[in-house]
């Protein structure tokens, strides 16, 4: 009762896996549903068949802490087999938040006891991983293939330096010093079971991971308007962009805009203005990081004039040849080519060009016809024109 266990002989022969009934509670309770039990117990399949040479006082203890940290880590929470043992440090001393022993506390003597300093480490580590916005499952894929880097029967510094071996950047070597020293593992730390059990312990990190990186600036970019953009005077114009900074991340809200002729316009990552003065406007959208170091991205673009309206002026007389209607059309201010209409419907087949033209009518009787003419193709039209008959 109270208990599990898992054999894990040489490769090619069969493991077994053995759970028991816990009296902890009334009705007792069943290891086999309590899934940090089950997942301690693979942890020992996996150290075994990744390291071997998992029995010892150091190794040993490595076993039993890797096995924690396979349940801690699958299930995200502090202790293990809470469920089974009916108390909320789980089956521990401790809980791994805030655990108090260092590597100098590793006795030798209860290999479960000495492991739960290594999965006091790993239990950290992970808070420092997800600190630093990286992912659990990336760090378990290192820790995973550290034991490939790692000796058999290995000591404390020995599983530390197989991490470190597959870890990508200096950057994540750093985070996994800074989990080893807080509990004594740290740079200098040795454990030795012979000639005789001694443990050297450290809390030191490399000078590498003391020293601060160098501050880079932030890179802005502009996203919108597009470079050479043309507006006329008051009209709407959206700009948009971005600001990262290797060290602190996204200062994109930081952002302060402004133009080489009338200074700040804006700030954030998007904002819309029609305040714009008419000529050539150098923007620059710029952004300081807490080093004090400045990016910035530029722009281009011009503001015009907005032209005065089109006013088109019509008149329309009408006359009659051999006593069948005409109407005479005549108009200043356009532009462009127009198009005619009579009563609201267009009687020109194509635009016409100019400054006059003839309707025939047809007809001999009485009649009144309103005309206009437009632009070709827009609605910027004249002033209505009546002729009576």
């Amino acid at each position: 009762t109270n208990n599990a266990n898992f054999a894990t002989p040489s490769d090619g022969s069969q493991p077994r896996m053995q759970m028991y009934i816990w009296t902890t509670a009334t009705p007792n309770r069943d290891g086999d549903l309590d899934s940090d039990i089950v997942y301690h117990e693979y942890g020992h399949g996996l150290t075994w068949r990744m390291i071997g040479g998992m029995s010892g006082k150091l190794a040993g203890a490595i076993g039993e802490g890797m096995s924690d940290t396979v349940a801690i880590y699958i299930n995200g929470d502090d202790a293990v087999a809470e469920y089974s043992n009916n108390r909320a440090a789980g089956i521990r001393r401790f809980t791994y938040s805030n655990y108090p022993n260092t590597y100098s506390d590793v006795l030798g003597s209860s290999v479960h006891n000495d492991g739960e300093i290594y999965a006091a480490t790993m239990w950290r580590l992970r808070q420092l991983w997800l600190d630093s916005g990286r992912t659990q499952d990336q760090l378990w894929s290192y820790v995973i293939n550290g034991m490939n880097f790692t000796p058999s029967t290995p000591a404390y510094e020995d599983m530390r330096d197989g991490i470190l071996a597959a870890m990508p950047t200096q950057a994540e070597d750093c985070i996994v010093w800074q989990a080893f020293a807080q509990f004594g593992s740290g740079e200098g730390a040795d454990g030795q079971v012979s000639p005789t059990f001694q443990i050297t312990e450290s809390f030191a990190v490399p000078s590498s991971c003391t020293t601060p990186p160098p501050n880079t600036a932030p890179t802005v970019t502009i996203t919108a308007p597009a470079a050479g953009s043309s507006f006329q005077q008051n009209t709407p114009v959206t700009f948009t962009g971005t600001a990262k900074d290797a060290e602190q991340g996204d200062l994109t809200a930081n952002l302060v805009w402004t133009s080489n002729t009338q200074g700040s316009i804006g700030t954030g990552g998007s904002f819309t203005t029609s305040g714009l003065a008419v000529g050539t406007h150098i923007i620059t959208a710029a952004v300081t990081d807490a080093g004090g170091l400045q990016g910035t991205a530029t722009r281009t673009i011009t503001i015009t004039r907005t032209p005065p309206p089109v006013t088109i002026t019509l008149s329309a007389s009408g006359y009659k040849v051999k006593g069948t209607r005409h109407a005479g059309l005549n108009w200043t201010g356009a532009t462009t080519s127009v198009d005619v209409y009579r009563d609201n419907v267009k009687i020109s087949a194509s635009p016409i060009p100019g400054s006059s033209y003839t309707d025939v009518i047809g007809g001999k009787g009485p009649g009144t016809f309103n005309y206009k003419v437009c632009h070709a193709g827009t609605a910027s039209c004249s002033n209505i024109s009546t002729v009576v008959f």
